[in-house]
């Protein structure tokens, strides 16, 4: 390891090519400099001339670099921490950048336009902060920062990653199983499971997952936009699909006593026709051969009026035959 007082060189590059020799701090921001100019060649979008000083040796005074003394040498320089916040940046995949960073132990880029797979983080030793919300990953749960042990803030909001985030063969709930963890935010996206060790982050607040398709929990998507992105939370899977004639829901009715029961299969909801499903049932108003996702009772548990006819004829078991979803 070269002190600080002593500049390592780059170096010298093969005989007839000319190029400029670097002077580094030291060693380890040398190894990180080409990892760093690679990256710089992927991104595609720099509005705000963010890379435009990313050249030279002095990597600690590029924009949204930041240098500390990594853990095991005191006297030693890295990059430490990456803050592309609200830089608007865009490139195809992290992958190869922020996973080749050795000593880096935090990276915050929200609001960018970065897609791809997520890194897997298992090999850089010091890393525990990752904020990547607002950008344009999609996919299932990103099971790579379950290789975050040391994990104490995760933050992928406003993405698409969609699915499950329950016991899997690589299980989230290992992440948080981390004891670290004080925020994992996965808001804004289109989970549709979780699972029972995830929901106790989430009553102690430690884990928020607003906004997405889970069944039973609060500040959820609607319906109409789980399904637009292919995604319908469990409780879909109990509703079922008519075709109505004229018909117009009044105030609960009981139905009366002589009115034969009606039996309905189940069938699966259209999930690509935006008509069938509806974020606000108590907003409903039938209308002739109109299309709706009704469960056993109507909408918001209220009863269709005795006075309708479903199909003019439903006084026998299977009497109604359900649509199918396109």
């Amino acid at each position: 390891m070269s002190p600080i007082g002593s500049p390592l060189t780059s170096p010298a590059p093969p005989p007839g090519v000319a190029t400029q020799r670097l002077f580094f701090k030291d060693r380890r921001l040398a190894v990180v400099y080409p990892i760093i100019q690679a990256f710089k060649t992927t991104i595609t979008e720099d509005p705000l001339n963010i890379t435009g000083n990313w050249v030279g040796s002095d990597i600690c005074s590029y924009t949204g670099f930041y240098c500390d003394n990594p853990p095991d040498n005191v006297s030693a320089i890295a990059v430490a921490g990456i803050d592309f916040n609200g830089f608007h940046l865009a490139a195809l995949t992290l992958e190869g950048f922020i996973d080749n960073l050795p000593d880096l132990a935090i990276f915050h880029a929200n609001s960018n336009k970065f897609s791809g797979t997520v890194p897997d983080f298992s090999k850089v030793r010091y890393f525990y902060e990752l904020d990547i919300s607002n950008n344009g990953f999609s996919g299932t749960f990103p099971t790579t920062v379950i290789g975050i042990k040391d994990s104490s803030f995760l933050d992928i909001r406003f993405n698409s990653f969609a699915g499950d985030f329950q016991p899997t063969t690589r299980t989230p709930e290992e992440l948080c199983a981390v004891t670290n963890l004080v925020n994992l935010s996965l808001s804004d996206n289109f989970f549709t499971k979780v699972g029972p060790v995830c929901r106790k982050l989430i009553k102690s607040g430690v884990l928020d997952v607003r906004q997405n398709c889970i069944p039973g929990l609060p500040d959820q998507k609607s319906l109409q936009e789980c399904a637009d992105c292919r995604v319908l939370p469990e409780p879909a899977s109990r509703l079922w699909l008519f075709s109505f004639p004229s018909l117009a829901w009044s105030s609960p009715v009981t139905p009366e006593p002589s009115e034969p029961p009606l039996v309905i299969s189940r069938v699966t909801a259209n999930l690509s026709s935006p008509s069938v499903i509806h974020s606000d049932p108590q907003q409903f108003r039938v209308k002739e051969g109109e299309e709706m996702l009704l469960g056993p009772s109507g909408p918001s548990g209220r009863r269709a009026s005795s006075r309708a006819s479903l199909l003019a004829t439903a006084s026998s078991a299977g009497s109604l035959s359900p649509m199918r979803g396109v």
